[in-house]
């Protein structure tokens, strides 16, 4: 096995709470961090956390051997792209919402959707799904840097839906100041799909540090499934 100390590595994320957040002078928390940080101890590997935009976060793992990247949800379109670790958070479905008092939303199908604007974030997946399904950036979709930001557009009505995980979608209207009752969800999931939270690198990293973390992994995963319950 390799001698783990060789090794050192980035680790990008983004701002999903509760998943991972940057947290005042503490710097990058959440669960699914606490969850990472246990798999990097265990391996003796020293490592990085980055906080930085989902989209900037997803193509520099996705093109720089020895980094990594979470939350990220397994999908098949992704399959092939990285080197999985799952799960580190509780699996998910992807919903859209809209205010409460937009009574004139109604959704009966995704493609109802495209009357409206959608706010989502470049590069993540609700946006790579809704593009597949013949959205089209500028005329239903509209992009921003974070999940924030698209709370902000929708809570002042400069967007009709958003798409977002109920979980994370809740915990984020709360941190802001804005009461969960002023949202309502309008369709449960976009795909039809529950998916995975995982950590992911990139294929083209070291193998011997590929080795070394699936074997910790695999060690440790039943704890890291027990913290998740």
């Amino acid at each position: 096995m390799a001698n783990a100390t060789e090794f050192k590595v980035v680790i990008y994320t983004e701002e999903f709470p509760p998943l991972n957040y940057m947290h005042g002078k503490d710097g990058v928390k959440g669960y699914a961090t606490e969850q990472v940080k246990k798999l990097m101890t265990a391996a003796n590997i020293d490592y990085d956390i980055q906080l930085t935009s989902w989209y900037r976060a997803y193509q520099l793992t996705l093109t720089t051997p020895n980094t990594l990247i979470y939350t990220l949800l397994r999908t098949p379109e992704r399959e092939a792209l990285f080197h999985w670790y799952c799960p580190i958070g509780l699996p998910r479905q992807i919903s859209l919402f809209k205010l409460t008092d937009d009574m004139a939303i109604k959704l009966h199908h995704l493609n109802d959707a495209k009357a409206y604007s959608l706010g989502v974030v470049r590069g993540d997946y609700p946006a790579e799904y809704l593009l597949s399904q013949g959205f089209k950036v500028n005329e239903n979709l509209v992009f921003s840097t974070d999940d924030e930001a698209n709370t902000r557009m929708l809570m002042s009505r400069r967007i009709d839906l958003i798409v977002q995980s109920e979980q994370a979608f809740y915990f984020r209207l709360a941190k802001m100041g804005f009461a969960k009752n002023k949202v309502t969800k309008v369709m449960p999931s976009i795909d039809g799909r529950t998916l995975e939270a995982c950590l992911a690198i990139n294929k083209n990293s070291d193998p011997k540090l590929i080795t070394l973390l699936d074997n910790t992994f695999e060690t440790i995963k039943p704890q890291l499934k027990k913290d998740l319950q």
